[in-house]
């Protein structure tokens, strides 16, 4: 019997029955959860195995098509906008604007004398207003193309949250595939690991392997976030180190820097690779803790920005700035 204040415990019988949990005496002991926390996590677990994977994948394909279709998208308008600057700096170099109708007009050969929409003598008729005019008084043709057309910014949101849908792109420092090995690297990407044995975690590569090859009846919790609180590890990370807003646990800790930051799987450079752009945002809002968590809309909604990925450019008032790729906020 346990004390009101006592922590629960791990009880091994002699007689070989499974190991139980002295708080709430259910077997096999769970390392990894609280005595309240078992049943929800073996509700989530049953629903992944009857349907929630393939949800899941489905998910990522979606994502996935999305991304693709921004690129694309943009991709085409940018070749179309290559295509009009072109002509715009040819225009440039070669034509002068009609006084009249600001026509671009160009002078191929002979005198000064120009008549918009004909040659001066007559001839090869064009649109034109048919106005008089000297080529050596007429003003300069000016482009009129701009910058190259940008993605919109939910576009933008789209491409920079596809790198940590629903745990993608995520890596469990110091946590290895207890079934491949994970390459002697971290998990990448969702972890699932088993609150009834001590160290076993799985990747999601492997995880439906667990069904022939892992103690039947065990729970695993899906883990679609890292497991490290940065808010409470004394450590400053660097600028420039590619970062990831993620979603505070039910009982955040804020640290030293004042916010909790998902490092991103690129987490040991310089940002190889990582989005780049001139959007920031403050991070550190007390519902989660990173760059810009949570933003009141105009109505007085909350839009999460759980996902989005950027890099660190230093803190600000005890925060970090998390700069967001081109037009993402």
């Amino acid at each position: 019997v346990l004390g009101a204040r006592e922590a629960r415990r791990r009880w091994v019988c002699a007689c070989g029955a499974p190991p139980a949990c002295t708080g709430c005496g259910a077997t096999p002991y769970h390392y990894h959860a609280q005595c309240q926390e078992v049943q929800p996590l073996r509700a989530r677990w049953l629903a992944w195995l009857q349907g929630g994977r393939e949800a899941y994948k489905g998910l990522e394909r979606r994502a996935a098509r999305e991304a693709t279709a921004q690129q694309a998208a943009l991709r085409e308008a940018s070749a179309r906008h290559a295509e009009l600057a072109q002509d715009e700096e040819w225009k440039a170099a070669n034509c002068r604007l009609c006084p009249r109708c600001r026509s671009a007009v160009e002078k191929i050969n002979g005198c000064n004398t120009i008549v918009c929409g004909q040659n001066a003598h007559g001839g090869n008729r064009q649109p034109g207003c048919g106005h008089r005019f000297s080529w050596k008084d007429a003003k300069p043709y000016e482009p009129t193309a701009g910058r190259a057309p940008k993605i919109s910014p939910a576009g933008q949101l789209t491409l920079a949250r596809r790198g940590a849908v629903s745990g993608r792109g995520v890596r469990h420092l110091f946590a290895q595939c207890g079934l491949c090995g994970s390459g002697d690297k971290c998990i990448l990407g969702p972890r699932f690991r088993c609150i009834h044995c001590f160290n076993f975690s799985c990747c999601m590569k492997c995880e439906p392997r667990l069904a022939g090859e892992h103690e039947e009846g065990h729970v695993f919790e899906i883990m679609f976030e890292d497991e490290i609180d940065w808010g409470k590890i004394d450590i400053v990370l660097p600028r420039g180190i590619r970062a990831r807003i993620k979603r505070r646990r039910s009982t955040p800790a804020v640290g030293a820097a004042g916010v909790e930051v998902g490092v991103a799987s690129s987490s040991t450079g310089g940002g190889g690779g990582a989005p780049s752009g001139a959007a920031s945002s403050t991070a550190g809002p007390p519902q989660l803790g990173s760059a810009g968590a949570r933003k009141r809309r105009a109505g007085g909604d909350e839009e999460d920005d759980t996902g989005l990925e950027g890099l660190l450019r230093g803190q600000k008032r005890g925060k970090y700035v998390l700069e967001l790729p081109d037009g993402a906020g």
